[in-house]
């Protein structure tokens, strides 16, 4: 009885240990390393080596997934505004934390109702409101906005595109010094 209870302990530590080892959140075993182990599968299931590195890739910045967009805020900027879709994440708006608040930016938002906002930097997703780049153009130059980075990036592993973000600033604040 002894013996048997243990096998079953043992396949039961096991078994668990699978998924807590292999999540993409939280590896415990360094993707890159796995990924060389599995190597060999990609023979029998085509396809499944570039799925698994665009999911690791993904959730290896999943923290700060806008970071090369938000590198040129200010540190001292406190209020950023944030023009997505509900399914996309304004967490690198928000750092340093702390110091920032993101304030969500809407299609029908004026230059006054921005600038009565005290917002001055936008993080946009282009691609989600605008098809194309005069489309944007036509939105951002009556508001007296201007495009400091344009990025493209996969924040989500199950979309194959990749994701047209860029980041405004206010001509208008740039030349009051605000």
């Amino acid at each position: 009885k002894c013996r048997g209870f243990h096998v079953v302990a043992a396949l039961a530590i096991a078994g668990s240990l699978v998924p807590l080892v292999l999540s993409p959140a939280r590896p415990l075993v360094p993707a890159r390393w796995r990924l060389r182990m599995t190597a060999p599968m990609e023979r029998l299931v085509p396809g499944i080596m570039a799925r698994t590195k665009i999911l690791y890739a993904v959730y290896a910045g999943r923290a700060d997934p806008l970071h090369e967009l938000c590198e040129p805020l200010p540190p001292d900027e406190s209020v950023v505004g944030f023009m997505a879709t509900a399914d996309d994440s304004e967490i690198s708006c928000w750092r340093p934390l702390g110091r920032r608040r993101v304030e969500t930016v809407r299609l029908t938002d004026t230059a006054a109702a921005l600038h009565a906002r005290r917002v001055h930097w936008i993080a946009i997703r282009a691609d989600a409101f605008w098809p194309d780049a005069a489309g944007r153009d036509g939105w951002l130059g009556p508001r007296g906005l201007a495009v400091v980075r344009e990025v493209r990036l996969r924040s989500k592993a199950r979309h194959a595109a990749l994701e047209d973000w860029v980041l405004v600033h206010s001509v208008e604040a740039t030349r009051a010094g605000d």
